[in-house]
C-alpha cells in the first residue's frame, strides 16, 4: 500500500511517516509547495499533515480536497483536519487559550471503525490554537470531543475522509498507532483485492 503525506512544515511529520511505515505502508513525503496534483493519483491514500497557520494559507490543501475528496481516502491531522472541516462547510474559531503539547481526555461518541478495539475514553495530545465547529446540517459527523466539547475527530458522512484535531503520533496520545492502523484497515476494506498487506 502506498500513501503520500503532504508536509505542511510541521516537526511531527516524520513521526507520522514512521508510524505508517511500521504498518507496512510505503510512504512518500511531498512538501506543500512541491505538490503536483496529478502525481497524487498513484497513491492509495493521502495524509494532510499538521502545520502552522490556517488551511487557506497553504499552497495545496484546498486543491487536493477539491480534486481527490471523492476519489481517495484522506486523513487530516490538526491543520489537515481544519482544512477538511473548512472545505466541507464547517467553521474554525480561535481558542481562548493556546494548547500546545497538552494532554486532554477524549470521549469517543460513535462505534466508527477508526476507534475499533479502543476504549471510549482515552488521553490525546493536542497542539493547536484553533478549533473546529460543525453543525447537524454538515456533511461531516462528529466522532469524538473533549470534556469542553471541543471537536477532536470527524469523518465525512459518505466518503472515507477523516480528521483528527489531536496528534496520533504524539507520545501524549494513547493508542495513536492503533488509530492509524484502523484507518489503514478502512482503506484496505474499501478495495481488498488491490490492497493486500
Amino acid at each position: 500500500m502506498k500513501a503520500v503525506v503532504i508536509d505542511y512544515y510541521d516537526s511531527f511529520v516524520y513521526n507520522i511517516v514512521h508510524y505508517l511505515e511500521g504498518l507496512d505502508v510505503e510512504v512518500t513525503v511531498v512538501k506543500d509547495r512541491d505538490v503536483i496534483l496529478s502525481s497524487l493519483v498513484s497513491f492509495d491514500f493521502i495524509v494532510l499533515s499538521p502545520g502552522p497557520g490556517l488551511p487557506e494559507e497553504t499552497f495545496s490543501m484546498n486543491s487536493i480536497l477539491s480534486l481527490y475528496a471523492s476519489k481517495k481516502p484522506i486523513i487530516g491531522i490538526c491543520l489537515g483536519m481544519q482544512g477538511i472541516v473548512a472545505h466541507f462547510g464547517g467553521t474554525l474559531y480561535n481558542l481562548n487559550h493556546v494548547a500546545h503539547g497538552v494532554s486532554v481526555e477524549m470521549a469517543v461518541l460513535t462505534n466508527d471503525d477508526l476507534y475499533k478495539g479502543l476504549p471510549k475514553k482515552l488521553m490525546v495530545g493536542i497542539y493547536n490554537s484553533w478549533a473546529c465547529s460543525i453543525d447537524t446540517s454538515s456533511e461531516l459527523q462528529l466522532l469524538s470531543e473533549s470534556k469542553e466539547k471541543i471537536v477532536l475527530s470527524i469523518k465525512h458522512n459518505k466518503m472515507p475522509i477523516y480528521g483528527l484535531q489531536f496528534h496520533p503520533e504524539s507520545i501524549l496520545t494513547e493508542n495513536g498507532k492503533q488509530m492509524l492502523r484502523n484507518f489503514v484497515d478502512i482503506v484496505v476494506f474499501l478495495d481488498p483485492l488491490k490492497h493486500k498487506l
